[in-house]
């Protein structure tokens, strides 16, 4: 549920949703501390913009996520594997 307010009388309101926008730059520090995210100027035509680009930092964070896990994956099992020892080639007659 996404909630946009100017906090005048809904301050608590965006603590209790799932997204909530403090609309203004005037708007009143309690709503502005509990909003996810606070548009500066009071046109609501930029909030489909914050949108999108909410969600595609999403996706690179995750994307990110994904490629570090797996180079985490490739040097764990490398160190497990690790590098042949004298003892371990097979190679001395």
């Amino acid at each position: 549920m996404l909630l946009v307010g100017d906090g005048i009388n809904d301050a608590p309101a965006p603590a209790a949703v799932d997204l909530g926008v403090a609309r203004g730059g005037r708007a009143l520090d309690p709503a502005a501390h509990r909003a996810d995210a606070v548009l500066v100027c009071d046109d609501l035509t930029a909030l489909p913009a914050v949108i999108a680009l909410s969600r595609r930092a999403r996706r690179l964070v995750v994307a990110k996520l994904v490629i570090a896990g797996a180079f985490i994956a490739v040097l764990v099992a490398g160190g497990l594997c690790g590098p042949p020892t004298p003892a371990t080639r097979r190679d001395r007659v």
